[in-house]
């Protein structure tokens, strides 16, 4: 639809596959167009990936999706 913006949600897991994991989401949203989401996806994915523990198992999914900013549903 004419107007959309993209979103990147990321789900960031520490100690993946364990018992003491632990999972975090965010969404960051207001990106003009899928590559720029796509981009902005694998960028926040190193960043964490470099900013974690030696030892911590990490599990990073990156999902980009479009919104219409006029969708009162939307947050």
């Amino acid at each position: 639809m004419a107007g959309d913006l993209f979103a990147v949600a990321l789900m960031i897991c520490v100690h993946a596959g364990s018992p003491a994991e632990v999972c975090a989401l965010t969404v960051i949203k207001g990106l003009s167009s899928a590559s720029a989401c796509a981009q902005a996806a694998g960028k926040l994915g190193d960043i964490v990936y470099i900013a974690s523990a030696p030892d911590a198992q990490i599990a990073i999914k990156a999902t980009c999706g479009s919104y219409d900013p006029a969708d009162p549903r939307i947050p």
